[in-house]
């Protein structure tokens, strides 16, 4: 936050639990940081007055909201590949770790398509940067669709030829 402009953010917190108490282990966190950045975020994760959330955006089917969420990380994820191996409009700068958790991902097909996860729950093999990948350029569709960002006007033209 102190580095960059974070117009959305977004934390799916997986459902493992706390050895002491049972509650979800990461919900805390995510608690937090809504405290520490709701005034800073235009854009919520979870929109709502009473219910949102600023960096929540929990995938589980269970909670409120999840099957939109679900469906919106689905097209995401098949626009990424679209945008890959279709248009070759998406590259990467080589880093090894985005790489390797790529090719870790397995094709998961769902009532809105494709999506993505891992081999099976409990491998070794992660993909965590995939499905950040992928969530990067969700939040930033939302982002470009809410508008609640200014539009940046240039101070010059530059002309080419």
């Amino acid at each position: 936050m102190s580095r960059y402009e974070v117009t959305w953010f977004g934390v799916d917190p997986s459902p493992a639990r706390d050895d002491d108490d049972e509650s979800l282990y990461w919900m805390a966190l995510a608690d937090q940081w809504h405290r520490d950045f709701r005034e800073k975020l235009p854009v919520w994760a979870t929109p709502g007055a009473n219910i949102g959330h600023s960096v929540l955006f929990d995938m589980r089917l269970s909670q409120r909201g999840g099957m939109e969420r679900n469906k919106l990380f689905t097209e995401s994820a098949m626009q990424v590949v679209k945008d890959i191996e279709d248009d070759a409009t998406l590259t990467h700068d080589g880093d090894a770790g985005l790489r390797l958790h790529v090719h870790n991902a397995r094709r998961r097909p769902n009532q809105w398509g494709v999506s993505l996860g891992k081999i099976t729950r409990d491998s070794s093999k992660l993909v965590d940067l995939a499905v950040c990948m992928v969530g990067a350029r969700m939040g930033r569709r939302v982002v470009l669709n809410s508008g609640k960002l200014p539009v940046k006007r240039r101070s010059r033209v530059v002309g080419w030829g």
